[in-house]
């Protein structure tokens, strides 16, 4: 990485905004609903990294924060173009275009520069999970052998770990490694772009997070790509000035498209620190947006919440957030509570609530599916529990005493289509129903890596009344009302005890704020089959010293859930610090959550059985392994 001049850097990007905008013209923004293809005619994201490399070398393109402090590692988009050229020759001569290369780094500045040296060799770029200490080298495994991988790119700092870590796993072993920050790289300017690779090529495969079900390679081509960007581009309306900050991990699809990719299509720059970084001191991110003046940012819903419980008021000194035009919030339910918290209490330091920008994606559509094409523009919606327990949609007052808040996760453009279909007939739903989240376009990737038979499920969905489609079938249920599209949650996550519907999120943030005592983000419910009728369980992950007594608390969720969901809870399951299971982003693996209760393998402190039960069962002070 090479360091750059603060006072080149902004002219630089000045004169780049100014030559982008000329380029590609006012195309690239939303025209009415629709979002036309930028003029330039990019055909893979390795045009977009040439192009800016060509027309501003050196202007900043990204700064890593060691540790999220404030002295960075500083790169150019002509050093990042370089290092991917040189990456791009040394894999070439281990392996062909088409080979599917895993990249295994901390978070760091090395993995951009392997990440395009992966799409300036024609390879598929795999990005995934560092193990330490055989943590997710199950997971890691099963990555590599679904892919077919036979090569890894990592930095000289955790090669020889690795090497390490792989004389006793045969999957690492049969893997040929490369550092792409060695010095013995190839000459950068002897590259030449493989003539193979075209906007339909396959330019890396995102690993789903197993949220429901073991990880699967999602193939997002370059015309994947390039589309989404442009989605995202027109909700951002960059200007000379921007600036991002992200602390994601560039292993997950978030981090990686909106907080590595993006600024680079954008042609603004990124400021990146390591998700450790943040959970260590939440401020540092806040801390940073203030230094840079960054207008963009995201975040899933805990770290909200996680700023407003550990941020002090020492912390906040100096913190001006009035820059902030666009705070994207997904990866997992997103409520108004959080909105409101937040707001309130970081509206001192210049933050404003219509920063919040509620958005909606996966993985299988690149990233971006719905957003608000307007600033400042946040929907709310106040509907019947009890209608929504039979997945109708009923609104009511904000004072109606079964009210339930929703936040509206944006319209769609861009070509994008969305309808509601009723998951078992698979025709349309009506405009009052919940169903399965159905969308079309030219962001939808090309299916799952080696999995005929998953694609055929997931990308070729049609209606069955009218034959139309196919469809991406997201798994997730909602509504769309008067243009907004809402998230109800997982289709197979649903629990139905005695013929009634129930989100498990609802549930479990029931069980969150009942006490201090629990790790927010850290709960399961699920139900199980016990004589002939399904159960409800609840797994809770508790903090490392908690101070009221597990029998208390066991009472206290019981109760909660009684009154909040009118459910009897047949197991309480209390487990230890840090041990619940959860995807690459954090998010609640319910299903696996479920087979380990079943199997006794959950680290548990304590397990309570029926509302009857005065005191743990005979099982509950048993420490299982996992």
């Amino acid at each position: 990485m090479q360091t750059i001049p603060e006072r080149d850097s902004g002219q630089a990007r000045e004169r780049l905004f100014e030559n982008t905008s000329a380029e590609l013209g006012s195309s690239t923004l939303l025209k009415s609903e629709e979002l036309a293809w930028p003029a330039r005619p990019f055909k893979t994201f390795v045009d977009v990294l040439r192009y800016r490399a060509t027309q501003c070398p050196d202007a900043l393109a990204f700064e890593y924060l060691i540790e999220g402090d404030d002295e960075g590692l500083k790169t150019s988009y002509a050093r990042l173009d370089q290092e991917a050229r040189s990456i791009a020759l040394a894999l070439m001569q281990i392996a062909s275009p088409g080979d599917r290369v895993l990249l295994l780094y901390p978070p760091c500045p090395e993995f951009l520069s392997a990440f395009f040296g992966c799409l300036y060799a024609g390879m598929l770029a795999v990005p995934a999970y560092l193990p330490k200490r055989n943590r997710h080298a199950d997971r890691l495994a099963a990555v590599i052998h679904d892919a077919g991988a036979e090569v890894a790119l990592t930095n000289l700092q955790n090669l020889s770990s690795l090497k390490s870590l792989a004389e006793s796993d045969p999957t690492l072993k049969r893997l040929s490694w490369l550092a792409s920050d060695s010095t013995l790289l190839p000459d950068a300017t002897d590259w030449v772009a493989p003539p193979s690779v075209q906007s339909e090529s396959i330019a890396f495969l995102q690993y789903t997070s197993g949220s429901t079900g073991s990880p699967k390679g999602v193939m997002v081509s370059h015309g994947n790509l390039l589309h989404n960007s442009s989605l995202i581009y027109a909700t951002m309306a960059p200007r000379p000035e921007s600036h991002y900050v992200n602390w994601l991990p560039t292993f997950h699809d978030f981090g990686l498209i909106l907080g590595a990719l993006q600024p680079i299509y954008g042609g603004y720059p990124c400021t990146m620190m390591s998700p450790n970084a943040f959970l260590q001191k939440p401020a540092r991110w806040l801390r940073s947006i203030s230094k840079t003046r960054a207008d963009f940012t995201a975040a899933p819903n805990f770290a909200f919440d996680l700023c407003v419980s550990k941020i002090t008021d020492e912390e906040k000194k100096g913190i001006d957030l009035s820059c902030l035009r666009r705070v994207y919030n997904a990866a997992e339910p997103v409520r108004k509570k959080t909105i409101e918290s937040f707001s309130g209490v970081f509206a001192p330091l210049g933050f404003s609530r219509t920063s919040f920008y509620p958005s909606y994606g996966m993985a299988e559509a690149t990233l971006f599916i719905s957003g608000s094409p307007k600033e400042g523009e946040l929907s709310f919606l106040s509907i019947s529990k009890k209608a929504y327990e039979n997945l109708n949609v009923e609104t009511v007052s904000v004072e109606a005493e079964d009210q339930e808040s929703l936040v509206g996760c944006g319209s769609f453009g861009g070509g994008q289509k969305v309808v509601i279909v009723n998951p078992n007939t698979k025709n349309r739903c009506a405009s009052n129903e919940v169903g399965e989240i159905w969308v079309q376009g030219e962001s939808v990737a090309q299916g799952y890596w080696n999995r005929p038979d998953a694609s055929q499920e997931a990308f070729q969905g049609r209606i069955a009344e009218s034959g139309e489609g196919p469809f991406l079938r997201t798994g997730d249920l909602g509504f769309i009302q008067q243009g907004q599209l809402y998230i109800s949650g997982r289709h197979k996550d649903l629990i139905i005890i005695r013929g009634v519907n129930h989100f498990p999120q609802d549930i479990e943030k029931s069980v969150e704020e009942l006490s201090k005592d629990f790790r927010a983000g850290c709960g399961a419910a699920f139900s199980i089959e016990e004589d002939g009728h399904e159960e409800l369980v609840i797994v809770q992950e508790l903090v490392r010293h908690p101070q009221a007594s597990l029998e208390t608390l066991a009472a206290q969720i019981r109760e909660r859930v009684i009154q909040d969901h009118g459910l009897q809870i047949h197991t309480v399951s209390f487990i230890k610090t840090g041990t619940a299971y959860k995807t690459s982003s954090g998010k609640i693996q319910r299903r696996r959550c479920r087979s380990a209760f079943l199997e006794k393998t959950l680290d548990e402190l304590a397990r309570f059985k029926k509302i009857e039960s005065a005191s743990p069962s005979r099982e509950s002070n048993q420490n299982h392994g996992r």
